[in-house]
Formats: structure tokens, sequence, C-alpha cells
């Protein structure tokens, strides 16, 4: 008998724990179903801001842009004699591909080239034309606090090529030397750039996310053999409002904005850059729609070494705008 009782008593505790066992289950909190998802908001990129996801994506896009700059105006011998218009147009393509390595940690890699031209005359003669290719790695370290909010570091480098064709720059020293003198018609500039920086995201509501980084760049353009080191500090932020979350409407949207402020170098500009994006959201794994962008600044020219006797400084008031398509599919762990 007590044998009996004994056996009873051993099935009723079994039978209480597998019993409890799916309560317990239920009270640890759920791992999230996306790895850009901060307490049930699934976050959507910006092209502009980096985020602190260290999930596995392909990222594609195409943009074409236009810019518009009011600067001073040159004569055939490099003096000022006035402003003029100068109208620009661009276009750009761009791939990444970023791995996870472990939850918290990723690499990535990616290529790159543009293409602007001056789009006018006058936009042609005094400020050319451009083709720049570009290779870039990075990697993302970060680590989740909380649900609802994940920080960390990146680092990323940038290097490649520039070709640049100004026909004022050899036409001024054609001018000067009395003979024909082709030597800066065509330009090459190479430069490395290295951006390290914190990031960080955090969910506000289901539908509702913001996104921050504090990023400072290094860059060193090497032209003909004249090396001039740029330093800026770039601050930016971008809200996503995703509308699946609330209705069965498949639609996002992000705004995102930078402040770039020179810290050190020749270029002594500030620049502003505001994107706008709308997005589908039907699929968790696939990001796709069109991101608008419009850039305006102030650019100061300092003198050049080979051109002392032009004044100290010149400024242009510049503003640019364009689009992006972009395409970004992820892979879910």
């Amino acid at each position: 008998m007590l044998c009996i009782r004994r056996r009873f008593l051993y099935c009723l505790a079994a039978s209480a724990i597998c019993t409890g066992a799916p309560a317990l289950a239920s009270a640890e909190p759920e791992e999230p179903k996306n790895p850009r998802e901060l307490d049930s908001h699934v976050f959507i990129p910006s092209q502009l801001i980096p985020h602190p996801f260290t999930s596995t994506y392909v990222n594609e896009w195409s943009g074409y842009g236009y810019a518009h700059a009011t600067g001073p105006k040159f004569n055939v011998m490099g003096a000022p004699v006035g402003t003029s218009s100068y109208d620009l147009g661009a276009m750009e393509q761009t791939f990444d591909l970023q791995v996870l390595l472990l939850p918290v940690w990723s690499i990535r890699a990616g290529f790159g080239a543009r293409i602007y031209t001056g789009a006018t005359g006058d936009a042609l003669f005094g400020v050319g034309s451009s083709v720049q290719a570009t290779a870039n790695v990075g990697t993302t370290v970060s680590f989740p606090v909380g649900r609802i909010a994940r920080v960390g570091g990146v680092l990323d480098y940038q290097v490649g090529p520039e070709y640049s064709l100004n026909v004022a720059a050899a036409l001024v020293d054609t001018v000067r030397s009395r003979q024909a003198d082709l030597s800066n018609l065509v330009t090459t500039t190479t430069t490395n750039t290295i951006v390290p920086g914190v990031v960080g995201a955090i969910a506000l509501h289901r539908s509702l996310g913001l996104a921050a980084a504090i990023r400072y760049s290094h860059a060193i353009p090497s032209t003909e053999g004249i090396t001039r080191a740029n330093d800026d500090l770039l601050f930016g932020a971008s809200v996503d409002f995703d509308l699946k979350a609330l209705t069965v409407v498949p639609v996002g949207f992000i705004a995102s904005y930078q402040l770039t402020v020179p810290v050190g170098g020749p270029q002594n500009f500030t620049q502003n850059a505001l994107n706008l994006g709308i997005f589908y959201t039907g699929r968790v794994n696939m990001v796709v729609g069109p991101d608008l962008f419009i850039n305006w600044f102030t650019l100061t020219l300092v003198p050049d070494s080979y051109l002392p006797n032009l004044p100290l400084t010149r400024e242009a008031d510049a503003t640019s705008y364009g689009a992006l398509l972009v395409l970004r599919y992820y892979w879910q762990p």
C-alpha cells in the first residue's frame, strides 16, 4: 500500500510539472520574429541614417538628381567677374550586402558608381563633369536594451577614384602659358574615407520607431599628388511610421535628417540633408519603394595653392533634389 501511494504521488507531481510547463514558457518574453523588430515595431531602413540592426540583407538602389547653385563667375584668366547660376544632373547606382555573423555582430561590403555633369553651357564650362566609383566595407556591433531599444557602434571604410573633366581649367592654363596646355583637362582624385560612429533605435509604438546616429568622417582626397584631409561630424535621426501595424494597408513612411558640420580641412561648409521615403511593408523580408531627398548647403571656397591671387573666400548657395528607387531583401535567421 505504501508503494502504491508513493507511485501515485510521483505521478501527481509529474503531471503538475508537465501541466505547468507551458505556463512557465509563456511567461518568458518572446523572441522578435523579425531582426528589425523592437517591441512589435518593425523598423523601416533609412538610406541616410545607419541603424543598429545586424540582420542579413542585400540592398540595391538607383538614384537620379538635379542640383542648382549660384556662385562666382570667372573669366578665362580665372578671375571672378560676377555671379552665375549652375545646373547639374546626376545619376547613381549602389549595391550593398550585409551578413549576420553573430546576433550582435554583422559585416558588410558594397560598391557604387556616380556620374554628374553640368546641364547648361555655363555649368559644363565652369563645373565640368565627373565619374566616380567607390568600394566600401563596414561592420556593426550592437546590443538590445530591454525590449524596446538597441544601441551599438558602426565602422565604415570607403575608397574610390573620381575622374573630372574641367574645360575651364584647361583654357586658363592655355592662356597663361600661351600654348596648348591640357594637363588639367582631366584630373583624378582618389579618396579614402573612414567613418566610425554610435547608433541607436527605440520603438515608441508598434507603428512608430525612432533611430539616431552620431558619426565622425575623416576623408583624405588626393589629387595629382596633393592631399588635404577633411573632417566632419554627422548628426542624424530618422522616424518611421508603418500603417500596417494599425490597419490592413501595407505602406510605411520614413523621414530622415542629417546635419554635416565641418571640424577640419579646406572644405569648410555645412550641409543639410532630408530624405522622405514611402515603402511597401506587406512582406517582412522585403522593403521596396521611392526615397526622395533634398540637400542644401552654403559652400565656402578657400584659395588654392596654385591660384593665390583669388579672393580669400567665395560662397555659393546650392540646393540639390533627387529620387532613389530602393529594393532591400532580408534573410530571416
